[in-house]
This record gives C-alpha cells, structure tokens and sequence, in this order.
C-alpha cells in the first residue's frame, strides 16, 4: 500500500501502482511514533505537502485514541509548518531587506583573494547559523510542545535541557556576527575590518562555548540513553533526521558542529590574514581577533579537561573502599597508574605480600590501593575504563552503591615524601622496583613488580614519577647481583632478598 522513498536526491520509483502511496522516510517513523497511520498527503514523496489539519489519514482517524490526536496536533511537522521553516531556510532573508539581497547578488565587485576568503567565512558562518537552528526548530522546539502531554513517549523537561540548553545562547552570538559578516560583504570595501568583527564578539564566545564544550558529553550521553530506551522518541528522531532540512545529518552530527566552529573561524582568521596587507587597518584586528579566538577555545577545551578528569576522580573514589575524601579536588590530576605485585617490604607493607595493588598516581600525590579478587569481570580497571566517564547532572550516585568496591585504600602519600625510586636488575627476575617513602619515624620502602603486559609501561610510570617529584630524586638503577649494598643497610637488603624471593 506504500512505498517509502529516501530523502537521496538520486532516488528512483519505477513501476509502482498508482493506488500505492509514495511517502517520505518520515512518514513511516511518524506512523511509528504514533502507533498508526499518518496522512500520506503531508509526507508525499519530493516535499509535496499541503496545508492539513490532521495527521492521520481519513480511514484511520477514528482508531487513534485521544492522547494520540492531542500528541498528533502537535507534531513536529504542525510546529515547524506553524514557525514557516522551509527546506534549508537561507536565514540571510530574515537579516536583509530585499532592496539588500538585490544589491548584494546583482553588483559588480572585484573578486580580489582577500574578499574570497572574507566571502568563504561569510558562508560557513551562515551554514553553522543554519545547523544551529535547525536543532532547535527541528528537534528542540518540537519535543518541548509535546510535555504537556504525558502519553507522548518522548522526552522529560529536564532531559531536553540536557541536550539542547547550550544551543539557543550560541545562535544570539552568531546571529549577530552573521549580520555584520552580510552587510560587510554585501557593500564590499577592502577596508573592511573583519576581524574587529570576531574580536567585538570574543568576550561573549569564551563562556558560552565553555558551557556547551563542558556539556556536550553529558547532552550525548542523555541523548544516546534516551534514544535507546524509548522506541516513541527513537521514532521521532528518525523522523526528524530524514526531513529534507537535515540533508541527511543526524542529529549526533548537528551537535558536533560547536565543538568545531571555534577551531574552523581561527583558520579562517589565518587565511584572511595571510590575503591583508600590512597597511590594511584590519590586519591589527585579525592579529588581536585571532589571538582571542585561540584563547577562548584553550580556555574551553581546558575547562572541558578539567572537569573530565574531576569526573574521572570521582568515579575512581567511588571504586575505593576508605577512600580519603580530600582525594577530590578540582587541582587534581589523574596522570597514570601501575598494577603491580606486592613482594612486600618495611613494616606495614611486609604484610601486603602476594597481594595485587594498583598504585594511581595524580599530579600531586600517590594513592596505593589493595586490588579486590573476584571482580564482576575478572579484570584489573585501568585508567581507560575510568577515562570516558563524564560528570552529569544525572550523577545520582548510583556509582556508590555497590555493595563491594574494586579496591581498598591501603596508603596514601604526597610528591614530596617519595624520597628514593629504585629500579631493580635481577638475573632472575624483572619489572621490580623500590619505593621509599618519608615518614614521621624515618624511612618506609615498598618492593613491588610490574604485572602490566606492555613492554616498557614500567619504565614510563618511573620516568613519570620522577618528572614529577623534581631532579632532586633519582630513578636509581641497582645490580642486585653486583652492588646489593646501593640499596642501603644491611637489614634493607635482606628484606629486599626475601621480597625477590616472592616474584
């Protein structure tokens, strides 16, 4: 009874039957949505739609239930027919005035390589505007008209806050720098300052791009689960993606553009500076407006970075039974970790012998924890399993309620107090080293041995640890076979005998 046609501008329908209906990719995932037939004669193939005051066709209207009619009423395609979105809308008309759009397509002007480039920023500007507003006319605005009705499937208030709350801040800016962009294009002088442009706006960029940069992982993640777990909302995305506006983008793919707007308008700004004369006044502005852009992407992409790794920490301390609470702080780094094999050592830790730890080390401290055997998985966590873990205002602590916990702290010990690291040369056996920590008593040392399977990874973590501790301590080799004494006293290098011993 219908043939359903892709949105491909190349796509061909031979033979069929003129009583079957020839309808869009959406008017399938709509009819999915609404658990029913929708009106062929709004989704006809090509973009044929006409003007429509229900959604579902004549014969079977009567089937649908009210919560259905009132979800149908607004739909996507009644909210969007109602905003007059059309096909790729060129948001240049809703700037310009047409006497503007005549002057800027009829005159003549010299196409110089400067105002090419000018030209090409100009463009790309206008393309993201239309990207950006597309996300909010296409899937925000649409899924916001269906909360009230509680039937709808799709998606709470505060998960459509998640995802598309960074948006809206970001297309006020950008509107305003594409209007200056088309009237400098349009009435084309050489003097033009194109940069003073971006560089107005800077100040304005930094924070609002710090704000989508920083929740972006948390709008995928919200967006990712949803789509999974609810078919009606999966059905309207589809929908929503195979209109004509989207030119085949899902919606993942429109959300992307922000995090790389910022890195496309510093290359431009380069291009355009390399096409401007020394003597153009602009070229001070591109200087300063290039220099600017760069600093509010660092600061974005350093706040991002920020608070992926106090993320990541969080989630670390929450694997660890006594974990200390002042672990967690926003100047915290987690850098790298070892999993080793205690052979055991001076007071306390002669006790860990045989035991599998894994020593996690931070920016400023080390945190050396007992590795629980009989894992869920079997397997060792690594600082890959914590390292696509994002903070979200989901975080409910769920991640805490685990009745036993992959480690348990064991010890805890700034930089600084590491006082010796010594890497061991036995004929026998490789990958030991010797900690030596400062205490209040004197002098703790901890023999272990590198379990990980990657060649190298011990000597990594040592160089690491150095870099950060200072020159003043040394990654030592010994020879335990010929220079057993470098170790220290005698009572020292009997308790490393007996630890080597044990690997």
């Amino acid at each position: 009874t219908h043939i359903v046609v892709s949105t491909s501008l190349d796509a061909k329908v031979e033979g069929c039957d003129p009583k079957q209906h020839l309808v869009s990719g959406e008017w399938f995932w709509i009819s999915v949505q609404l658990n029913c037939c929708a009106n062929e004669t709004i989704y006809k193939w090509k973009g044929q739609r006409t003007k429509h005051n229900f959604m579902l066709s004549p014969n079977t209207a009567e089937l649908a239930s009210r919560a259905a009619s009132k979800s149908v009423s607004k739909s996507s395609m009644e909210v969007l027919d109602s905003s007059n979105c059309s096909a790729l809308p060129d948001y240049s008309e809703h700037l310009l005035s047409t006497d503007d759009l005549e002057i800027l397509n009829d005159s003549p002007r010299r196409l110089d390589k400067r105002y090419a480039v000018c030209k090409e920023m100009l463009e790309t500007e206008e393309n993201y505007l239309r990207a950006l507003k597309i996300v909010v006319q296409v899937f925000k605005e649409p899924l916001e008209t269906q909360l009230s009705n509680i039937d709808s499937g799709l998606l709470t208030k505060a998960e459509i806050s998640q995802i598309f709350a960074k948006i809206p801040p970001l297309i006020d800016v950008h509107e305003n720098i594409c209007r200056t962009l088309q009237s400098y294009i349009m009435h084309w002088m050489n003097e033009r300052l194109i940069g003073k442009v971006w560089l107005d706006h800077a100040a304005e960029l930094t924070p609002i791009y710090k704000a989508f940069i920083n929740n972006y992982d948390t709008a995928i993640q919200t967006l990712n689960e949803c789509d999974q777990t609810k078919p009606k909302f999966h059905a309207f995305l589809k929908a929503a993606e195979s209109r004509i506006e989207c030119q085949r983008n899902s919606l993942p793919d429109l959300l992307v553009r922000p995090v790389q707007r910022l890195h496309s308008v510093v290359l431009l700004l380069k291009a355009i500076l390399e096409k401007t004369d020394r003597k153009n006044p602009d070229n001070a502005y591109l200087i300063k407006a290039k220099r600017a852009i760069e600093a509010a992407l660092t600061e974005a992409n350093e706040s991002r970075r920020q608070t992926d790794s106090y993320a990541m920490i969080f989630k670390l301390s929450s694997e660890i039974e006594r974990c200390p609470a002042d672990i967690l702080s926003s100047a915290r780094t987690l850098k790298t970790e070892l999993h080793v094999l205690s052979l055991g050592g001076e007071d306390e830790w002669a006790k860990t012998r045989n035991k599998q730890m894994s020593i996690f080390l931070f920016n400023d401290l080390i945190e050396i924890v007992k590795v629980r055997t009989g894992n869920e998985d079997g397997s060792t966590p690594t600082r890959r399993s914590f390292s696509n873990y994002s903070l979200t205002k989901q975080l409910s602590f769920s991640v805490l309620r685990h009745g036993k916990k992959k480690y348990k702290h064991h010890q805890q010990y700034m930089l600084a107090s590491i006082r010796r690291i010594q890497r061991l040369a036995h004929t026998d056996v490789n990958g030991v080293f010797v900690l030596s920590f400062r205490v209040s008593q004197g002098e703790d040392f901890w023999v272990a041995q590198c379990l990980e399977n990657q060649e190298g990874e011990l000597e990594k973590f040592l160089r690491e640890v150095y870099k950060l501790v200072g020159r003043n301590t040394l990654v030592e080799k010994v020879d335990f076979d010929k220079d057993p004494a470098l170790l220290g006293v005698k009572e020292t290098v009997v308790t490393i005998k007996k630890a080597l011993s044990y690997a």
